[in-house]
């Protein structure tokens, strides 16, 4: 499943761990500025009345420049799910009010499809991206919608046919990153329609945006039963790995996946992974051009920083296919023999140690970024975690949150080597 975002995100700020929550929700209600709206905020916006507490910068519930009764009103009604409207702070830092209930919904983003198919609400979208609707195995249900093109090449005309309520699209397309966003901005807004970026991807804003995807559609408590079960197994596998001493986390090389040299750096995906699982990445404070999270890096300098373990984030399309709708693992094992065998590698401990690990993009990428957190724990530290089954943590991910009836024992090809019994 091709992330129109994996490829490029730029970034001012590096972020840091991806464990637990610890993030305030960024809704207009939030007074206190916690990871929640409820009663809490109520007191405090009556604090601020008082003159006890001082205004945040989410306590204007209603978005109307002032913290009054109003306010506490509005919250009240948020707390009870009967709000008409809520405002927010979407991924690209836009502050976007959305009219309630939201009856249909176009996505033009993968993982905020995941996310609302996971909320059990799949009948609202009725209209997804080229990349959904050509993914017949894990998106088969959203195969027949209406195909409304890419975030960067959108269908206009066929997205104002379908008259959503609002449309979900990643930040790198926000009308804030070009004329073509800009301008379907300007024509949903004759219609009537929100756009609202929310990633829901990136490990370390995860939590945040199926929150505030939950407070759009009215599912906060199958927004806090997938949390609750993500952050589980997150938290057991960093409570087993932040503690170990530097020189038990091998010093790892992460390949974007096509291996021309392209890695992960502080802020990826893949970063969170290999940290979490309790490796070293070795490319973990190189900013690439414009800051980028995904840089090209000199071989090398690789070669110089001898790693001990290579991993393979990404690993799909011509050079080894993998994820779900491939089920032969011949294509990673012969891709894998290819960077084994490489003469200007043969010299790095991880090449010398068999140290090489393939991990599909499928499972990479949020909401399955717990999977492959699983996976590389378990190849890195596998006394550690002899208890551990992958495997499990992904057909529980399948079943319980996306109603997928898929047999991992048959099919996909999601990690390579396999892991050892």
């Amino acid at each position: 499943r091709t992330v129109y975002a994996w490829a490029m995100l730029c970034m001012l700020l590096a972020f840091g761990s991806a464990g637990a929550s610890d993030y305030s929700l960024e809704i207009f209600g939030n007074a206190n500025m916690d990871e929640t709206i409820d009663e809490r905020d109520i007191t405090y916006v009556e604090g601020i009345i008082k003159g006890t507490n001082a205004a945040t910068n989410l306590s204007d519930a209603n978005y109307d420049g002032k913290v009054d009764e109003n306010d506490i009103n509005r919250i009240e009604l948020i707390i009870a799910g009967e709000e008409k409207e809520i405002t927010l702070i979407d991924s690209a830092y836009r502050i976007i009010t959305v009219e309630e209930p939201i009856k249909k919904i176009v996505v033009m983003n993968n993982e905020a499809a995941e996310i609302i198919r996971a909320f059990g609400i799949e009948d609202k979208i009725v209209g997804v991206s080229s990349g959904i609707a050509n993914d017949k195995i894990f998106f088969s249900d959203f195969s027949d919608l209406p195909d409304v093109g890419t975030g960067s090449s959108p269908d206009y005309e066929r997205i104002l046919a379908l008259k959503p309520d609002v449309l979900i699209y990643y930040s790198l397309y926000a009308p804030s990153a070009g004329k073509g966003a800009q301008e379907l901005e300007k024509k949903l807004k004759k219609m009537d329609i929100k756009l609202v970026c929310l990633d829901c991807f990136y490990p370390q804003t995860m939590m945040q945006d199926v929150k505030k995807l939950s407070y759009l559609l009215g599912k906060k408590d199958e927004a806090n039963e997938f949390i609750d079960w993500y952050e589980g197994y997150l938290d057991m596998i960093e409570s087993r790995t932040e503690g170990l001493p530097k020189d038990k986390k091998p010093r790892v090389y992460i390949d974007s996946g096509s291996f021309n040299w392209g890695t992960s750096s502080n802020g990826s995906p893949d970063d969170a992974i290999c940290t979490i699982a309790g490796g070293t990445n070795i490319a973990k404070d190189i900013i690439g051009s414009t800051y980028s999270v995904f840089p090209t890096i000199d071989p090398e300098w690789v070669i110089s920083q001898n790693p001990e373990v290579m991993v393979v984030c990404g690993v799909s399309g011509t050079l080894a296919s993998s994820g779900y709708d491939e089920d032969d693992a011949a294509a990673m094992d012969k891709f894998r023999e290819t960077i084994k065998n490489s003469s200007e590698l043969a010299d790095i401990t991880a090449i010398k140690n068999d140290k090489i690990f393939l991990i599909s993009p499928d499972i990479t990428r949020e909401p399955e970024f717990i999977v492959a957190t699983a996976y590389l724990a378990k190849y890195l530290h596998p006394d550690l975690f002899n208890d551990l089954n992958p495997q499990e943590i992904h057909k529980e991910y399948l079943t319980r949150f996306q109603g997928l009836d898929f047999d991992l024992d048959k099919h996909g090809v999601f990690v390579y080597p396999p892991l050892e019994e």
